[in-house]
């Protein structure tokens, strides 16, 4: 989907977190990543997560700040297509030690659906708020993803000189994290593009065909776009 130069440099994980903290200062004062040493014996790894950019070992090891309320909290996977959400999974801490429970929302709507045996009392997830609240905060959650989605887009695009994939689709993992003034804000832990978007629909087999429901006319629209574009740089055989 992506082209070879984009997911050549999106492999590199360091560079897409250079990205969004370009974008956003105020979350590297809170979530620092930094690039492991391979000389220095003496750094300190309390208060850090590790984290590596990719499988092989050509690729670099990172050390990113703890962020309590991920764990606590969770996260909320944001699937995009056409740059509009497309639907929500949240994962969350669930009711038995290692355990996460998947709830799924479709973006636009305020329900949520919950597999058994886990109930509301079991997730981070508000029970109570009125009909009206639970939209205001869809609405919050939705505009924060599109809107670090388009800066992101416009800083790769820059760098790139081409289009980026992201436009297609895109997955995006948000966690929420206390700010200098203690309220809570919404921060991206993850940006997620190729085959691993598709990653937390096994929950379910409907969200997969909905998901290639949507996908497949974006895609369709994009290759043809894509093959004009080659045509036109091709000389003609005489």
């Amino acid at each position: 989907m992506a082209p070879s130069r984009e997911i050549l440099r999106a492999s590199i994980k360091f560079n897409v977190i250079v990205n969004l903290d370009q974008l956003h200062p105020e979350w590297n004062s809170q979530t620092r990543t930094t690039l492991l040493s391979r000389n220095d014996v003496s750094q300190s790894f309390a208060g850090w997560i590790l984290k590596r950019e990719g499988n092989c070992g050509h690729f670099r090891w990172l050390k990113q700040s703890y962020v309590p309320t991920l764990r606590k909290l969770g996260e909320w996977r944001i699937i995009l297509v056409d740059c509009l959400p497309l639907w929500v999974v949240h994962t969350a801490p669930g009711n038995r030690r290692e355990e996460l429970v998947f709830l799924h929302r479709d973006a636009g709507r305020p329900s949520l659906r919950i597999r058994e045996p886990y109930v509301f009392d079991d997730i981070m997830d508000p029970v109570g708020g009125t009909c009206s609240e639970r939209r205001q905060a869809d609405q919050e959650l939705e505009s924060f993803a599109t809107t670090v989605l388009s800066q992101l887009i416009e800083v790769e695009e820059d760098l790139l000189g081409a289009p980026s994939s992201l436009r297609l689709m895109v997955r995006l993992d948000i966690g929420v994290m206390h700010g200098p003034d203690g309220q809570l804000g919404y921060f991206i832990n993850e940006v997620e593009r190729g085959v691993g978007i598709g990653l937390f629909t096994a929950g379910n087999p409907r969200w997969t065909l909905r998901l290639a429901d949507e996908f497949g006319c974006s895609f369709s629209k994009w290759m043809t776009k894509t093959c004009l574009a080659m045509e036109r740089l091709i000389e003609p055989v005489t």
